[in-house]
């Protein structure tokens, strides 16, 4: 078995996020996820503004290129099959 610096354990935004982060500053690191990628997320795969600033930021602007992404200014908040609020949101979210 190989030490690591560092063992993240979870790929989603924020433990791919760190282990990103931590592989850049020379660390070696160590991401264990359990689902395949890509895999469905509860929020259906909604990024707000903020976190595409992240994104760009950890990542560097192409992250995105090549994915299929559609701009929204409307968004539907639901609690399992029931209809929670509808609203108009400013900035837009990329889903």
């Amino acid at each position: 078995m190989k030490n690591r610096d560092v063992v993240v354990i979870g790929g989603g935004p924020a433990g791919s996020s760190a282990a990103a982060v931590l592989a850049e500053a020379g660390a070696d690191v160590l991401l264990i996820e359990r689902s395949r990628h890509p895999r469905k997320k509860a929020c259906g795969g909604l990024l707000s503004p903020k976190a595409l600033l992240e994104l760009d930021h950890v990542f560097g602007p192409d992250v995105l290129d090549g994915i299929s992404t559609t701009m929204h200014s409307r968004g539907a908040i639901y609690q399992g099959l029931n209809h929670l609020v509808t609203t108009e949101v400013d900035p837009p979210f990329v889903l």
